[in-house]
């Protein structure tokens, strides 16, 4: 019997677009203002999260939280 080890296709594939989505959209806002030295603000989070709709990465329902 043999055992498979290897994460979903779909899992995989979420977590390309995850890291394609933080190298692309998320670090050239590392130095905006409004990323403090404790993270980034209210602000800068309400900015992004729509892109995280266009990249296929969150559903309308984590969109939601804070």
């Amino acid at each position: 019997m043999d055992i498979n080890f290897a994460p979903p296709k779909e899992l995989v594939e979420l977590a390309e677009k995850t890291k394609a989505f933080v190298v692309d959209k998320v670090i050239p806002y590392e130095k905006d203002p409004r990323w403090t030295a404790h993270g980034p603000t209210d602000a800068i989070a309400i900015f992004l999260k729509p892109l995280t709709h266009s990249c296929a990465i969150a559903d309308e329902e984590s969109s939601h939280r804070r």
